[in-house]
């Protein structure tokens, strides 16, 4: 018989088994649940260099999956300014100036979670403009099929002027001739991506599914495999185990080989 590597005792064990629906510890072997069951049951598999977690009463349940995500692409906005669900214009403002406050050597401010009736005025580059004249300034949809951006931004991704884009992707004119400031799906946006500290790296599985070009560099790579690993991390603390990424490309899958290594 196999000996534990870990035995997590005294607990609330949600089994999902209707004929037992409840447990007091259990074990693992490897990446195994060996034994669920009784403390007594499954303290005769402790070995001499088991680890013996004592749980304190509280509940164990099974690892979430989750069915769908954009691993690098969520990880890389963990740390961005997220509105989602926190209010109005005026949340937004206190929350860029306390952002800028504590970055004052930011290039390019990157706000995500924003929906579009989020603050009782329509989204334009002319209102992001009173929010931030100074420098570049990206606004994403919380469902990653718009962003906008302020005119330091446009001006510096070439595309004030509008760009010709495959059918489906568009950059919204103004009767003036210039962009409003509103970017429709992954071809409009991606320049805004490109203005980012990733260069939009870790967007490229989800928007073309092509690598970075030119290849990203060896700094490059490590930066971006610990963007990675912090976003598992977190999912992990979510008690998330298992997740379906839903995008990708070679440079990603390589990414990812090396964690897995």
């Amino acid at each position: 018989m196999t000996n534990a590597d870990i035995i997590i005792t005294n607990s609330r064990i949600i089994t999902m088994d209707k004929a037992r629906p409840f447990a007091q510890a259990l074990a693992i072997s490897g990446n195994t649940i060996a034994r669920v069951g009784s403390a007594a049951d499954v303290m005769e598999i402790k070995g001499p260099k088991t680890r013996v977690h004592d749980n304190r009463g509280n509940t164990v349940l099974p690892g979430i999956i989750e069915g769908h995500v954009h691993l690098f692409f969520g990880s890389a906005e963990l740390p961005l300014v997220n509105v989602m669900g926190k209010g109005g214009l005026d949340v937004l403002k206190r929350m860029i100036a306390e952002h800028r406050k504590a970055n004052p050597q930011l290039k390019v401010l990157h706000v995500v979670g924003a929906t579009h009736e989020q603050f009782d005025v329509a989204i334009d580059r002319h209102l992001l403009d009173k929010l931030v004249p100074d420098i570049s300034f990206i606004l994403g949809c919380f469902d990653h099929h718009t962003v906008w951006a302020n005119s330091k931004a446009l001006e510096a991704a070439g595309i004030m002027r509008g760009r010709e884009l495959p059918v489906g992707n568009e950059i919204v004119m103004g009767a003036d001739g210039f962009a409003t400031g509103e970017l429709r799906e992954p071809a409009a946006f991606n320049p805004m991506l490109a203005l980012t500290p990733t260069g939009g790296r870790d967007a490229l599985g989800f928007t073309t599914g092509g690598d970075p070009t030119p290849p990203a560099t060896s700094q490059q790579r490590a930066n971006d495999e610990e963007i990675i690993r912090h976003g598992i991390a977190h999912a992990n603390s979510l008690g998330i185990t298992s997740m379906h990424n839903m995008d990708g490309n070679w440079y990603q899958l390589q990414l990812l080989d090396a964690l897995h290594q």
